[in-house]
Protein backbone atom coordinates (compact mmCIF):
# COMPACT_ATOMS: atom_id res chain seq x y z
CA UNK A 1 0.00 0.00 0.00
CA UNK A 2 2.58 2.23 1.09
CA UNK A 3 4.75 1.09 -2.43
CA UNK A 4 1.71 1.91 -4.44
CA UNK A 5 0.98 5.64 -2.75
CA UNK A 6 4.70 6.38 -3.22
CA UNK A 7 5.01 5.66 -6.90
CA UNK A 8 1.84 7.47 -7.73
CA UNK A 9 3.85 10.05 -5.50
CA UNK A 10 6.77 9.81 -7.78
CA UNK A 11 5.37 9.72 -11.05
CA UNK A 12 3.12 12.80 -9.81
CA UNK A 13 6.42 15.21 -9.39
CA UNK A 14 7.62 13.75 -12.26
CA UNK A 15 4.64 14.79 -14.35
CA UNK A 16 4.97 18.23 -12.37
CA UNK A 17 8.56 18.73 -12.53
CA UNK A 18 8.40 18.00 -16.72
CA UNK A 19 5.25 20.24 -17.03
CA UNK A 20 7.26 23.49 -15.21
CA UNK A 21 10.60 22.62 -16.76
CA UNK A 22 8.72 22.47 -20.30
CA UNK A 23 7.74 26.50 -19.81
CA UNK A 24 11.35 27.23 -19.63
CA UNK A 25 12.92 28.00 -23.04
CA UNK A 26 16.58 26.19 -22.39
CA UNK A 27 14.37 23.20 -20.52
CA UNK A 28 16.16 20.02 -22.36
CA UNK A 29 12.77 17.77 -22.35
CA UNK A 30 10.91 21.18 -23.25
CA UNK A 31 9.08 20.23 -27.08
CA UNK A 32 10.97 22.00 -30.15
CA UNK A 33 8.36 24.21 -31.89
CA UNK A 34 8.43 25.14 -35.69
CA UNK A 35 10.76 28.48 -34.34
CA UNK A 36 12.73 26.36 -32.04
CA UNK A 37 13.84 24.29 -34.93
CA UNK A 38 14.15 27.15 -37.31
CA UNK A 39 16.87 28.65 -35.10
CA UNK A 40 18.32 25.38 -34.46
CA UNK A 41 18.61 24.84 -37.99
CA UNK A 42 20.03 28.83 -38.88
CA UNK A 43 22.69 27.84 -35.72
CA UNK A 44 23.70 24.46 -37.94
CA UNK A 45 24.19 26.36 -41.16
CA UNK A 46 25.88 29.29 -39.52
CA UNK A 47 28.47 26.44 -37.95
CA UNK A 48 28.95 24.78 -41.65
CA UNK A 49 29.94 28.14 -43.06
CA UNK A 50 31.95 29.00 -40.32
CA UNK A 51 35.78 29.26 -41.59
CA UNK A 52 38.12 26.58 -41.35
CA UNK A 53 40.22 27.75 -38.59
CA UNK A 54 37.51 29.04 -36.50
CA UNK A 55 36.34 25.49 -35.99
CA UNK A 56 37.43 23.52 -32.33
CA UNK A 57 40.01 20.82 -33.55
CA UNK A 58 38.79 18.95 -30.00
CA UNK A 59 37.98 15.40 -29.85
CA UNK A 60 35.72 16.63 -26.97
CA UNK A 61 34.27 20.27 -29.29
CA UNK A 62 32.07 18.38 -31.87
CA UNK A 63 28.87 20.75 -30.42
CA UNK A 64 30.97 24.05 -29.82
CA UNK A 65 30.72 26.88 -32.36
CA UNK A 66 33.21 29.27 -30.23
CA UNK A 67 36.68 28.95 -29.32
CA UNK A 68 38.04 27.43 -26.27
CA UNK A 69 39.96 30.49 -24.05
CA UNK A 70 43.43 30.25 -23.74
CA UNK A 71 43.03 29.86 -20.32
CA UNK A 72 41.20 26.39 -20.42
CA UNK A 73 43.68 25.44 -23.05
CA UNK A 74 46.10 25.53 -20.35
CA UNK A 75 44.49 24.22 -17.95
CA UNK A 76 43.15 21.11 -20.02
CA UNK A 77 47.11 20.44 -21.56
CA UNK A 78 48.58 17.55 -20.00
CA UNK A 79 50.97 17.03 -23.06
CA UNK A 80 54.54 18.91 -20.84
CA UNK A 81 53.62 15.76 -18.45
CA UNK A 82 52.48 12.77 -20.27
CA UNK A 83 54.75 13.54 -23.41
CA UNK A 84 57.55 11.19 -21.53
CA UNK A 85 55.14 8.27 -22.12
CA UNK A 86 55.28 8.90 -25.53
CA UNK A 87 56.84 5.44 -26.54
CA UNK A 88 54.17 3.57 -24.40
CA UNK A 89 51.12 5.13 -25.87
CA UNK A 90 52.46 4.11 -29.31
CA UNK A 91 53.23 0.50 -28.30
CA UNK A 92 49.63 0.39 -27.03
CA UNK A 93 48.56 2.32 -30.55
CA UNK A 94 50.10 -0.50 -32.43
CA UNK A 95 48.59 -3.56 -31.06
CA UNK A 96 44.80 -1.83 -30.87
CA UNK A 97 45.63 -1.63 -34.41
CA UNK A 98 46.37 -5.18 -35.30
CA UNK A 99 43.78 -5.95 -32.84
CA UNK A 100 41.23 -3.77 -34.55
CA UNK A 101 42.90 -5.75 -38.05
CA UNK A 102 42.45 -9.27 -36.43
CA UNK A 103 38.43 -8.34 -35.41
CA UNK A 104 38.21 -7.50 -39.21
CA UNK A 105 37.07 -3.51 -38.48
CA UNK A 106 40.90 -2.74 -40.03
CA UNK A 107 41.79 -4.13 -43.10
CA UNK A 108 45.40 -5.98 -42.83
CA UNK A 109 46.79 -3.20 -45.30
CA UNK A 110 45.18 -0.30 -42.86
CA UNK A 111 46.89 -1.85 -39.78
CA UNK A 112 50.09 -2.22 -41.60
CA UNK A 113 49.46 1.22 -42.53
CA UNK A 114 49.11 2.32 -39.04
CA UNK A 115 51.69 0.50 -37.69
CA UNK A 116 54.24 1.56 -40.27
CA UNK A 117 52.99 4.99 -39.71
CA UNK A 118 53.48 4.66 -35.73
CA UNK A 119 57.16 3.69 -36.29
CA UNK A 120 57.96 6.92 -37.91
CA UNK A 121 56.25 9.09 -35.04
CA UNK A 122 58.42 7.23 -33.17
CA UNK A 123 61.62 7.47 -34.91
CA UNK A 124 60.71 11.71 -34.50
CA UNK A 125 60.41 11.39 -30.77
CA UNK A 126 63.13 9.22 -30.48
CA UNK A 127 65.52 11.72 -32.26
CA UNK A 128 63.70 15.28 -30.88
CA UNK A 129 61.63 16.18 -34.17
CA UNK A 130 58.49 15.63 -32.94
CA UNK A 131 57.17 18.98 -33.60
CA UNK A 132 53.85 19.73 -31.56
CA UNK A 133 51.18 21.56 -32.11
CA UNK A 134 48.36 24.43 -30.30
CA UNK A 135 45.89 21.74 -30.55
CA UNK A 136 48.09 18.88 -28.87
CA UNK A 137 46.32 18.16 -25.51
CA UNK A 138 48.09 15.41 -24.61
CA UNK A 139 50.39 12.43 -26.00
CA UNK A 140 47.56 10.63 -27.25
CA UNK A 141 46.18 13.41 -29.45
CA UNK A 142 49.75 14.59 -30.62
CA UNK A 143 50.81 10.87 -31.62
CA UNK A 144 47.40 10.64 -33.34
CA UNK A 145 47.43 14.21 -35.19
CA UNK A 146 50.68 13.06 -36.54
CA UNK A 147 50.13 9.62 -37.62
CA UNK A 148 47.28 10.86 -39.76
CA UNK A 149 49.67 13.76 -40.56
CA UNK A 150 51.48 10.84 -42.37
CA UNK A 151 49.38 8.19 -43.57
CA UNK A 152 46.02 10.24 -43.86
CA UNK A 153 42.68 9.23 -43.06
CA UNK A 154 43.16 6.12 -42.43
CA UNK A 155 45.07 7.32 -39.52
CA UNK A 156 41.44 8.38 -37.67
CA UNK A 157 40.26 4.54 -37.83
CA UNK A 158 43.04 3.71 -34.54
CA UNK A 159 40.12 5.49 -32.53
CA UNK A 160 37.59 3.02 -33.49
CA UNK A 161 35.71 1.42 -30.54
CA UNK A 162 38.51 3.40 -28.28
CA UNK A 163 38.60 6.29 -25.72
CA UNK A 164 41.71 7.92 -24.54
CA UNK A 165 40.50 6.74 -20.47
CA UNK A 166 41.65 3.33 -22.55
CA UNK A 167 45.09 5.06 -23.52
CA UNK A 168 45.68 6.54 -20.18
CA UNK A 169 45.44 3.19 -18.10
CA UNK A 170 47.22 1.53 -20.67
CA UNK A 171 49.98 3.18 -20.99
CA UNK A 172 50.48 4.67 -17.42
CA UNK A 173 50.48 0.99 -17.10
CA UNK A 174 53.37 0.23 -19.15
CA UNK A 175 55.21 3.16 -18.05
CA UNK A 176 55.24 2.40 -14.70
CA UNK A 177 56.20 -1.21 -14.84
CA UNK A 178 59.52 0.21 -17.04
CA UNK A 179 59.79 2.98 -14.15
CA UNK A 180 59.64 0.53 -11.54
CA UNK A 181 62.16 -1.67 -12.88
CA UNK A 182 64.18 1.31 -13.40
CA UNK A 183 63.72 1.93 -9.72
CA UNK A 184 64.54 -1.38 -8.43
CA UNK A 185 67.46 -1.55 -10.12
CA UNK A 186 68.47 2.00 -8.55
CA UNK A 187 67.37 0.31 -4.93
CA UNK A 188 69.77 -2.77 -5.86
CA UNK A 189 72.86 -0.28 -6.27
CA UNK A 190 72.24 1.61 -3.46
CA UNK A 191 71.93 -1.46 -0.98
CA UNK A 192 75.16 -2.87 -2.27
CA UNK A 193 76.73 0.61 -1.89
CA UNK A 194 75.47 0.70 1.82
CA UNK A 195 76.30 -2.52 2.86
CA UNK A 196 79.79 -2.01 1.41
CA UNK A 197 80.18 1.04 3.28
CA UNK A 198 78.88 -0.67 6.53
CA UNK A 199 81.49 -3.12 6.35
CA UNK A 200 84.45 -0.34 5.48
CA UNK A 201 83.12 1.62 8.54
CA UNK A 202 82.82 -1.26 10.85
CA UNK A 203 85.12 -0.22 13.48
CA UNK A 204 84.93 4.12 13.15
CA UNK A 205 83.03 5.80 16.22
CA UNK A 206 80.26 8.35 15.81
CA UNK A 207 78.94 10.46 18.28
CA UNK A 208 74.79 9.85 18.65
CA UNK A 209 72.75 13.03 18.75
CA UNK A 210 69.16 12.55 20.52
CA UNK A 211 66.68 15.34 20.43
CA UNK A 212 69.94 17.73 19.99
CA UNK A 213 71.98 16.42 22.56
CA UNK A 214 75.03 14.35 22.22
CA UNK A 215 74.45 11.05 24.11
CA UNK A 216 76.18 7.33 23.73
CA UNK A 217 78.85 6.62 20.58
CA UNK A 218 77.41 4.41 17.98
CA UNK A 219 78.63 2.72 15.16
CA UNK A 220 79.35 4.65 11.67
CA UNK A 221 77.96 1.20 9.70
CA UNK A 222 74.61 1.96 11.74
CA UNK A 223 73.57 3.98 9.70
CA UNK A 224 74.25 2.36 6.32
CA UNK A 225 73.21 -0.55 7.41
CA UNK A 226 69.90 0.69 8.26
CA UNK A 227 69.77 2.42 4.61
CA UNK A 228 70.10 -0.96 3.35
CA UNK A 229 67.27 -2.57 5.34
CA UNK A 230 64.83 0.11 4.21
CA UNK A 231 65.72 -0.17 0.52
CA UNK A 232 65.50 -3.87 0.84
CA UNK A 233 62.45 -3.19 2.45
CA UNK A 234 61.16 -0.81 -0.54
CA UNK A 235 62.07 -4.19 -3.08
CA UNK A 236 58.76 -5.55 -1.70
CA UNK A 237 56.23 -2.76 -1.64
Amino acid sequence: MATGFALQRGAANSKAARTSCSRQPHCPVAPIHSKGRVRLSAMAAAAASAPAEEATPKLWGGRFTGKVDPLMEKFNASLPLDRRMWAEDIRGSQAYAKALAKAGILTAEESETIVAGLDKVASEWAAGAFVVKPGDEDIHTANERRLTELVGSVGGKLHTGRSRNDQVATDTRLWLFAALTEVRSSLQELIAVATNRAEAEADVLMPGVQRVLHIACDMLAQPFQAAAATACLGQHV
